[in-house]
């Protein structure tokens, strides 16, 4: 299975929910497969060329969209979302223009923007098959959400077994372990004829009548 993981965000919005999923998409897929911003860059390595290899790179993107999302604004009071040059804005067109699949995720009970309040370049996200995570299922979301980006990214089709802990598994993997259960033990493989078990008592008995015989 191959492709990566981007993790697009806005701060100001849902930085802790962003570093939650990241970090349990980490455990899932392994951390070189996860690219969020605020842990991948090291210092004086440029932003915006950097930004542009993890995309180039990536199969799916994470849209994390939180009840502020669309409301942040800059130091002069313009909505963020409106710039042209706003990373948040940038990082979701140039994954649309490269056709990786973009998944919206909505956390902290944000619904999907309407398309007439997003700029012309955005409006796509509008009919993409969403996904929800909130804090009090928040596992159970999240392995819905691993099971249809492991299909995504080249997986094979994985088998629900245990959603309530959120363990997913393949249905290869399931299959063996339920060939092992149902396995019979070798003693009971074939019938076997019941014998009574020798009585200690019965044998001492035996023993001191002969003994006392013989005297």
């Amino acid at each position: 299975m191959g492709g990566r993981i981007f993790v697009n965000y806005r701060r100001e919005d849902s930085a802790a929910n962003a570093i939650a999923i990241a970090s349990y998409l980490e455990r899932k897929f392994g951390p070189s497969r996860v690219f969020i911003d605020v842990d991948r860059l090291r210092a004086g390595q440029n932003f915006a060329d950097e930004l542009e290899k993890r995309l180039a790179a990536c199969t799916v993107m994470l849209t994390l969209i939180g009840a502020k999302w669309l409301e942040v604004t800059d130091e002069a009071g313009a909505r963020r979302l409106d710039d042209p040059q706003d990373w948040v804005r940038l990082e979701i067109e140039r994954a649309l223009a490269r056709k990786i699949v973009v998944i919206p995720v909505l956390t902290g009970g944000a619904s999907l923007p309407k398309a007439r309040d997003l700029p012309d370049a955005l409006k796509p996200l509008t009919e993409l098959q969403i996904a929800v995570v909130t804090t009090n299922s928040f596992r159970n979301d999240m392995a819905g959400l691993v099971r249809d980006m492991h299909e995504i990214m080249g997986g094979p089709k994985w088998g629900l077994i245990g959603a309530a802990a959120g363990l997913w598994r393949s249905p290869e993997l399931a299959s063996s372990r339920l060939s092992k259960r149902r396995r019979p033990h070798p003693r009971l493989s074939q019938p076997q004829r019941w014998k009574p078990r020798p009585n200690a008592f019965a044998k001492q008995t035996k023993k001191k009548s002969a003994s006392r015989l013989q005297n």
